[in-house]
């Protein structure tokens, strides 16, 4: 598998010198040529499968890279503007949420009885 975070990374800043452009095809090239064809299709196309550049393949060749707007915020590193416009995603594990649950439960509260029970369980 030619799936690479450098290499990733390396084309999104090849991208975000022209962005909202197409890179043109000479740099593509010069891109393809540094990396790797075949890294660089295979990467652009995991990059394209999340959202952070188009491309275009014909005949197994890429013929068209472009960075989208997911791909700029990733490069800057802000959140972009789901971070101003107050979109904010994290995640939980199971073990934290647990961890929460089991803080919140030890709490005093004389009103319930049941939070031994539901501390004891898995």
């Amino acid at each position: 598998m030619n799936i690479d975070r450098t290499v990733q990374t390396q084309i999104l800043k090849a991208l975000m010198e022209y962005f909202p452009f197409e890179i043109p095809p000479h740099e593509l090239a010069k891109l393809e040529q540094k990396l790797g064809a075949q890294a660089v299709l295979a990467n652009s196309a995991y990059l394209s499968q999340h959202g952070l550049v188009k491309t275009s393949v014909r005949a197994k060749h890429l013929t068209e890279l472009q960075l989208l707007a997911k791909g700029v915020d990733l490069l800057l590193g802000d959140g972009g503007l789901s971070a101003i416009l107050g979109t904010v995603t994290f995640k939980l594990h199971g073990d934290t949420i647990k961890d929460l649950a089991e803080m919140k439960i030890q709490e005093p509260n004389p009103e319930s009885l049941d939070k031994p029970r539901f501390a004891d369980k898995p």
